[in-house]
């Protein structure tokens, strides 16, 4: 699903520093719930596109990505991610090879974003429950979608084979647990936008109201 794109902004009683962790499987919709909350004045940060600043920017990373995965994903300006996503979602191993050398590195640039005290902020990043920051939020949001919703919305975006797509949902699954804990809540994304809105409408309403009863 695309993200949103939305011009008109509301108000919100959340504090300054609530922060928000937003986690999901590939199609659910969590960046399109960002993307609508963020109408609320919540700034965003995007574990994709920081994670893809690091591997451009990153002379270590870069130099390790190139010894993982062949000189064949560097370019002039710095990582083709389209030929880099074809040798590291290959297997559950190779996912794991990339994590292990993007990940250290990406968490403590996402935690320094995070507090970086620019006012209430979400973290859109599929994969805080490997990584075990809830602790760093005042709430997390798991947002979830029938397996087949999922595939559609990632056909209707992606430049993939349908087999790749298949494969990629499948690792991911294998890898990333479904969360558990007091800190999560859970959100269906089956349906259509306007009900997606409804739903971060209610979902600003309630955390409001915890915020007030504390």
């Amino acid at each position: 699903m695309k993200r949103a794109t939305e011009s008109r902004s509301q108000n919100t009683m959340l504090p300054h520093n609530f922060l928000l962790g937003i986690a999901g499987y590939m199609g659910c919709g969590k960046s399109t719930f960002a993307a609508l909350l963020s109408r609320y004045g919540l700034r965003i940060v995007d574990a994709d596109i920081e994670a893809k600043s690091l591997m451009t920017a990153d002379g270590e990373i870069h130099r390790q990505l190139i010894d993982a995965f062949g000189k064949t994903i560097k370019t002039n300006t710095g990582i083709n991610f389209s030929e880099l996503g074809r040798f590291a979602f290959d297997s559950e191993q190779t996912v794991k090879t990339l994590n292990n050398i993007v990940h250290p590195k990406l968490v403590k640039r996402l935690h320094d974003l995070v507090f970086s005290n620019n006012g209430p902020c979400i973290l859109d990043a599929a994969l805080i429950p490997l990584w075990g920051i809830e602790d760093w939020f005042d709430s997390c949001l798991w947002v979830f979608a029938d397996q087949l919703i999922r595939e559609k919305r990632i056909k209707d975006k992606a430049i993939l084979a349908p087999e790749q797509i298949v494969l990629r949902m499948k690792i991911q699954e294998s890898i990333v647990p479904i969360p558990q804990g007091p800190k999560w809540s859970f959100l269906s994304n089956d349906r259509s936008l306007d009900i997606l809105r409804s739903a971060v409408t209610l979902f600003i309403k309630t955390e409001e109201e915890k915020r007030q009863h504390l």
